[in-house]
């Protein structure tokens, strides 16, 4: 990571690979006060059947209907699609988490060493073991299968 970046490496990457995507998308306005768009996909190389898919995005409410926005926190193609249309800076939409300042503060804290075992205080519930007979042997299972 470069000193001075605002996001992470992987952030950094991930919208540039997701930005050459966007470039190829068409989009279309449902609802400009609520901010709802339409994204039709490119053809996706030299497949005839990849692509045209139809993808909804909802700014207002932080949503794509391909579902990756919302999982990952990163903009999908179909947002940033959206955001270059809109002019508006696609940044915003990345989720806190990664941003380098909030990453340093997750590792800002003291972590404490495991002691040793013997230190470790003796559990005061009845430990269960598990009986012999029972349990799978090391080789590979005898197949069960009836040959003809």
């Amino acid at each position: 990571m470069i000193v001075g970046d605002v996001y992470t490496a992987y952030a950094i990457n991930k919208f540039r690979r997701t930005e050459a995507k966007a470039s190829g998308h068409t989009v279309t306005i449902f609802h400009r006060i609520h901010q709802t768009f339409e994204v039709i996909t490119a053809l996706h190389g030299f497949h005839i059947d990849k692509g045209h898919n139809k993808q909804v995005v909802k700014l207002n409410e932080g949503t794509c209907s391909y579902n990756k926005w919302q999982s990952f926190g990163i903009p999908c193609s179909h947002v940033l699609a959206v955001c270059a249309y809109m002019r508006i800076n696609s940044w915003q939409f990345f989720e806190k988490y990664y941003r380098m300042d909030v990453y340093a503060n997750n590792y800002a804290l003291e972590f404490n060493p495991i002691p040793h075992e013997s230190y470790w205080p003796y559990p005061d519930f009845p430990i269960l073991y598990l009986d012999p007979t029972s349990m799978r042997d090391k080789s590979r299972p005898r197949s069960s299968r009836i040959r003809n």
